[in-house]
């Protein structure tokens, strides 16, 4: 019998699965070699597409988050930070999507200094403040580390980008180099087959574990106590 197709969970935009764009042919693709959910943000959900809000990590064998550094994609960050998955990586710099998804980094304050350092670390920080405290818009700032550091893998067409995550995560990342045309959407899957499983699928077997083995050392105390 033929192997069962990847379950996956593809989470994009509208604009993105309209058909012209670019990413039409890899969707499509993606839609004939594996089991596809396609997954939007809240609230913009309609026939086919399944609101983020619903997303069941355990229900898929992989996660596909289709990132640009746009605000259209700014709901994905804390989907990433929660539950890991692959990023189709566009770029290394994503400060519009940082600015998007926590607004508070547009203007002075705890809570932007806050966001400044868990997105750029201390170096970003310091020049996210010096250029806003003095009413600019801050320029040249990476501002990606919730995707960098939270995903678990990750698809690149520039292949320059792929020394740069190793480097950032210190740890092995599985990293593929792929392209965005038409012929391409098959290897995207291979790659995706290949890939581990979403952090929180892993994690969810890892807490039933805790949690089934803290339920019996309550139950041995209690049986303790009885005596």
């Amino acid at each position: 019998m033929p192997p069962e197709p990847l379950r996956l969970a593809l989470v994009t935009t509208p604009e993105a699965l309209d058909p012209s764009s670019r990413w039409a042919s890899i969707t499509a693709a993606l839609a004939e070699h594996c089991d596809l959910s396609v997954v939007v943000e809240s609230g913009r959900e309609s026939a086919g597409r399944s609101s983020a809000e619903v997303l069941r990590p355990r229900a898929h064998e992989q996660i596909l988050f289709v990132l640009e550094d746009t605000p259209a994609c700014a709901f994905m960050l804390p989907m990433i930070r929660a539950i890991g998955g692959t990023v189709y990586l566009p770029r290394w710099e994503l400060p519009a999507l940082a600015m998007a998804a926590h607004p508070e980094l547009e203007r002075m304050g705890l809570r932007g200094w806050f966001h400044a350092l868990r997105e750029g670390g201390p170096r970003e920080a310091l020049a996210w403040r010096r250029a806003t405290a003095r009413g600019e818009r801050p320029s040249g700032l990476a501002l990606n580390r919730s995707v960098v550091r939270h995903a678990d893998s990750f698809l690149v067409e520039d292949a320059a980008l792929a020394p740069r995550l190793l480097e950032e995560r210190n740890e092995r990342t599985p990293i593929s180099v792929v392209e965005v045309s038409p012929e391409a959407g098959a290897r995207w899957a291979e790659h995706l087959a290949g890939f581990p499983e979403p952090r929180a699928a892993r994690r969810s077997l890892i807490l039933a574990r805790v949690r089934e083995a803290d339920r019996r050392r309550a139950a041995q105390r209690n049986a303790r106590e009885r005596r």
